[in-house]
């Protein structure tokens, strides 16, 4: 066999185990808390809600291999009533005050290729294109678990998305129906959220019937 055949087998195998990563990254999700959205409260329970709304964390997750996207967020993991006490069970957290914070459970798959995005409504598959964007590129940087991201800028449903990706990580992959970018979105910020990756795990397990669990 010549060094030639051998390299082109080399080349196919590490082509192949390439293609069979699988990377999941864990995102926390915090709601930013603006006016017009404690004007919609009764004063008397305004700052209640601000707090509770500060101090929770929803949880999140990115799996991607190829050009395949999941997205999918857990239950809520954290909320603080006026006495600092955490009351919880499944997925509603009761406060003293009567009041509750739900953290709807969302499973979103995307591709890269297609440009579109896969949701369940009504018990059927429902498949609908990505919105499409011009990313701006600015000049600042940070590093996130690590890795050098870059700032990138748009407008997405009519408000500012700021995000931040890095190059460094193998793939393509943006949480939410979030449009594509040319690497992987590690963190970003909407008028109504901020959400930043807590954690990187690679050659993990295929998903499989995601819209089922």
């Amino acid at each position: 066999m010549t060094k030639k055949v051998v390299l082109i087998i080399l080349l196919i195998q590490f082509k192949f185990a390439f293609s069979q990563n699988t990377t999941v990254i864990n995102f926390e999700e915090k709601v930013i808390v603006s006016k017009e959205m404690l004007q919609k409260a009764p004063p008397m329970l305004r700052e209640v809600i601000q707090k509770q709304l500060n101090n929770t964390i929803i949880l999140a997750k990115v799996i991607f291999k190829n050009n395949i996207v999941y997205y999918r967020t857990n239950e809520t993991n954290k909320q603080i009533n006026v006495d600092g006490n955490v009351a919880k069970k499944d997925n509603v957290t009761v406060m003293d005050t009567e009041t509750s914070i739900r953290s709807k459970k969302i499973n979103i798959k995307k591709d890269f290729i297609k440009q579109n995005y896969t949701v369940k409504e009504n018990n059927k598959l429902v498949t609908k294109s990505l919105e499409k964007v011009k990313w701006v590129i600015r000049k600042k940087t940070k590093k996130i678990l690590d890795y050098n991201c870059f700032l990138a800028t748009t407008t997405f449903k009519g408000q500012k998305l700021e995000a931040y990706f890095t190059k460094e990580i193998p793939g393509k992959a943006s949480p939410e129906k979030l449009p594509f970018i040319d690497g992987v979105i590690l963190e970003y910020k909407t008028l109504s959220k901020t959400s930043k990756a807590t954690k990187i795990e690679f050659n993990q397990p295929d998903f499989k019937n995601f819209f089922e669990e």
